[in-house]
């Protein structure tokens, strides 16, 4: 499982990492991690090669470039990929009109275990459709 975490805080990336690969041992997978801090390079990254990651997760309030700005972009350029999203975020309230997964900070590692297996179970049946 190759995941991409996008958060401009190095405490907030450090953090999701752990429990990332906690995730993985608990479920039995292999976990290959990209931690991005600078939203433009993520952008470029998952423009130009999105479909190596499984997962996504992904800050909203960025200096730049917002995560609200990677979620149009790929709504424009890579669409299969925002059923791979993330949000993880203090403010939910910015994305209202996005149909995306949204984890609000601060949250317990079974909070994200419980959106990561939605993600699983969601780009598994689109695979199978």
């Amino acid at each position: 499982m190759h995941v991409l975490v996008l958060d401009d805080e190095p405490q907030v990336q450090k953090i999701l990492s752990a429990f990332l690969l906690r995730y993985a041992q608990q479920h039995g997978k292999r976990m290959k991690i990209s931690e991005f801090s600078k939203p433009e390079q993520a952008l470029f990254e998952l423009t130009t090669h999105g479909e190596d990651y499984d997962m996504i997760l992904m800050d909203v309030r960025m200096p730049r470039v917002t995560g609200c700005d990677i979620y149009h972009a790929l709504q424009e350029t890579q669409p299969t990929l925002l059923s791979r999203l993330l949000f993880i975020t203090g403010y939910p309230d910015d994305l209202t009109d996005m149909q995306a997964c949204i984890l609000s900070k601060p949250f317990k590692y079974s909070d994200l275990e419980q959106n990561l297996q939605r993600i699983e179970e969601t780009c598994k049946a689109a695979i199978a459709a």
